[in-house]
């Protein structure tokens, strides 16, 4: 890859809006979460069960969800901002923020994204109190509420129709990497319901005891892998290998 400085290199204009998107993710998301957590205050902190999903935020996987979200974004904005510099040396620094980047996207933001969508608004469709009670109207409001559980979706989608990227040979890696992310939210899950005897997330707790409980958990946790694996098949409609090699040579 040759490093050409600004000045005689013209960046793709879906590179630049590529970085835009970063740019909006991280000010969105980040914004967005400091208003939910300035929200904790005054009167609502009187209502107990507003406290308890005060102390328990660190525990939603949405919570996780919008944090990934902004780190990814830093990541790839760096890596898109070192890829257009004049200096070689940083072609090594180059490839680690490559490598990392498009690990933290297959393995941690799609799956992760379009699960937390999917599954939160299929849930708050059919009986919100399962998943975000009403109370919480005090603390997230429509807006903060679509922006974590919406906007993460087109911020996926985004990113996969204007980054090419071709299947990995093996999918081992990626796999792994989402196998111990999940395995330490699942850890999370179980130390919640040790500490205190209740689940962060009401549907388990109304679920439980029942054959429902584990068929939520089973099919939640293999929805993970069934929307890495579509990734791939979204790609390909988007990226044929034709437009593959043409991005490849623009760089």
């Amino acid at each position: 890859m040759e490093f050409k400085s600004l000045s005689h290199y013209s960046i793709p204009s879906h590179v630049l809006m590529r970085m835009f998107g970063y740019l909006a993710t991280m000010t969105v998301q980040g914004v967005n979460g400091l208003i939910m957590l300035s929200s904790f205050r005054g009167d609502a902190m009187r209502d107990t069960k507003v406290l308890l999903y005060y102390n328990n935020q660190t525990r939603f996987i949405s919570c996780w969800t919008f944090v990934f979200q902004i780190v990814y974004a830093a990541i790839a904005l760096a890596s898109d901002v070192v890829t257009f510099k004049k200096d070689k040396k940083h072609i090594e620094h180059l490839q680690r923020l490559v490598t990392i980047r498009d690990v933290f996207f297959s393995s941690i933001i799609v799956p992760y994204s379009l699960v937390v969508s999917t599954e939160f608004w299929a849930i708050y469709l059919y009986d919100r109190n399962l998943i975000l009670p009403s109370f919480m109207n005090k603390i997230i409001s429509p807006l903060s509420n679509h922006i974590v559980h919406t906007c993460v979706v087109p911020t996926v989608l985004f990113e996969m129709a204007l980054r090419p990227r071709k299947t990995p040979k093996s999918h081992k890696w990626n796999l792994s990497v989402l196998a111990v992310v999940t395995l330490v939210y699942l850890c999370v899950l179980l130390y919640s319901y040790y500490e205190g005897g209740k689940w962060p997330y009401p549907i388990l707790t109304y679920l439980q005891g029942t054959i429902y409980f584990k068929i939520f958990v089973i099919g939640t946790l293999l929805s993970l892998p069934a929307w890495y694996y579509m990734q791939w098949c979204i790609t390909k409609i988007i990226w044929r290998e034709d437009c593959l090699e043409k991005e490849k040579n623009t760089l």
